[in-house]
């Protein structure tokens, strides 16, 4: 990660979704390393929320528009990153609604902060 000044002068406040997962988890951890403020946000995976973490998670069903809302809201990121998916073909086809709209987070991108970045993994 490439480390530069956010727009305040300081370290970056980045909201991670899809904190538990792979890619989730070892983001975190890396920019928790390279000293930006870290908000990590989980969705289904329990066992995530049952350890300790050196910065704050929440629990977020990002297919929830008023969860989103209230998230960046309360955070308010400099930066975010969706890392959020869900990548079973199976589990997308059971319930279409809900995979679009975690993998197509229209509601993450209508609530980013003026001036937010938003990185975006599919």
């Amino acid at each position: 990660l490439e480390r530069r000044p956010a727009p305040r002068g300081g370290p970056m406040k980045v909201l991670v979704t899809g904190a538990s997962g792979y890619l989730g988890q070892h983001l975190v951890l890396a920019l928790h390393a390279a000293g930006h403020e870290v908000h990590a946000a989980f969705g289904t995976f329990q066992p995530f929320a049952a350890h300790a973490h050196p910065f704050p998670i929440y629990a977020l069903d990002t297919s929830s528009i008023p969860a989103v809302h209230k998230l960046l809201t309360t955070t308010s990121p400099d930066v975010v990153v969706h890392c959020a998916a869900i990548s079973s073909p199976a589990a997308c086809e059971r319930d279409a609604d809900r995979a679009r709209s975690v993998n197509c987070p229209a509601a993450l991108i209508e609530a980013l902060p003026a001036g937010a970045g938003l990185i975006f993994f599919s």
